[in-house]
């Protein structure tokens, strides 16, 4: 079961990178619930397919590089790193045209073979210093 569970995690990335959003939404439970650290409220399915689409509009060549998986029970543990340009308007912040490179964290619960659920850890505040919306610290690289 694990590896097949693996296997639905890389499968929404790729559906994510190809702008398959008719894919990606095939690929979440009616139920799913998605959690990001440091926002409150949880996105459910119909939000979660929003903040997707927004986000291919703002980072339309995203790729995911995946770290090895970690699969235990209904969890799959995906770290990897993030690429993309800043071509797109993000959360009212215009497109920067600047390469973007952050490392995340995400938790996926597969149920039936579909995402029930995803845990999210993401450097957003490093998004945010690459496409210059926050000054980086003094000394470092943005």
């Amino acid at each position: 079961m694990s590896e097949e569970s693996k296997a639905v995690v890389r499968k929404f990335y790729a559906l994510l990178e190809k702008g398959d959003m008719s894919g990606v939404d095939g690929l979440l439970s009616d139920q799913f619930v998605w959690h990001f650290a440091g926002i409150p409220a949880p996105f459910d399915k119909q939000s979660s397919l929003g903040f997707l689409q927004a986000f291919r509009v703002a980072f339309p060549d995203l790729q995911h590089s995946l770290d090895p998986q970690i699969a235990e029970g209904d969890r799959v543990v995906t770290p990897l790193t993030f690429r993309a340009t800043h071509r797109g308007e993000l959360q009212g912040i215009p497109a920067s045209g600047k390469r973007v490179e952050i490392r995340a964290l995400n938790i996926h619960r597969i149920l039936g073979g579909k995402l029930a659920q995803a845990e999210t850890v993401v450097d957003m505040m490093g998004l945010m210093q690459q496409i210059g919306a926050i000054p980086a610290p003094s000394g470092a690289r943005a």
